[in-house]
């Protein structure tokens, strides 16, 4: 971590989820007694090189979110009110940015490490971006695409501030919903792709919840075994 400067997070919690069917939104869902939006913020607290995180929230909600935040003690954490759309909340987030680099994490992806997070910050590059190689065969737009050439995104990732702020300018009124997409559209910049997790997936259905206590409960045997 040796010459890494000191990096803002935009943590996006401020979507409502209805996919998953819960009676709440996702980011307040439990996963092993803690709310899943606990968890993505520990994880980031944990890491010296984050300076502040910055949590786009539900319009509205912004002290119920900071009184969940403030029984799990970190200073780390501001809030800004979320957009109509993913894009906007970002966009809303970034005026709040103050680093050189950002990372932008969801909090519906709770398994992302600091292992990941830190190698994430040590490469170097406009847009830093987590991927897998794709397991389905994808059809689009009347063609079969080559599976060796299609990659799964992740988050979280990392973008030079001013790029992506530039870039998000230019897109104003459009909506993306990667931001690794919108500065390779916008700005013609591809990111540099580094290996992701198989376990660091987003929770977006009923059945991505029971496969997230699945890997939860796997992983809390592992770490007892160890």
């Amino acid at each position: 971590m040796k010459g890494v400067s000191f990096m803002d997070v935009i943590l996006l919690a401020a979507g409502i989820g209805k996919r998953a069917k819960l009676n709440c939104p996702k980011q307040f869902m439990r996963l092993g007694g803690k709310p899943l939006i606990v968890r993505s913020v520990e994880l980031f607290c944990n890491i010296p090189k984050v300076e502040k995180i910055i949590i786009t929230v539900i319009p509205g909600e912004e002290e119920y979110f900071s009184s969940i935040i403030k029984d799990y003690c970190c200073d780390k954490c501001i809030y800004v009110q979320g957009g109509k759309t993913r894009q906007e909340s970002v966009y809303n987030a970034l005026q709040k940015c103050s680093s050189d680099r950002v990372i932008i994490h969801e909090t519906v992806r709770p398994f992302a490490t600091q292992e990941l997070v830190e190698r994430l910050m040590s490469e170097h590059g406009a847009a830093i971006v987590p991927c897998l190689p794709s397991t389905s065969t994808v059809f689009y737009k009347n063609d079969f695409l080559e599976r060796d050439n299609v990659l799964d995104v992740q988050l979280p990732q990392v973008f030079d501030t001013q790029i992506l702020k530039k870039a998000h300018k230019i897109a104003k009124g459009k909506n993306y919903t990667d931001d690794s997409s919108l500065v390779f559209y916008e700005l013609g910049i591809k990111p540099v792709i580094i290996d992701g997790l198989e376990e660091n997936i987003k929770i977006t259905t009923p059945l991505d919840i029971l496969i997230a206590e699945v890997i939860y409960n796997e992983t809390c045997s592992r770490n007892r075994r160890e």
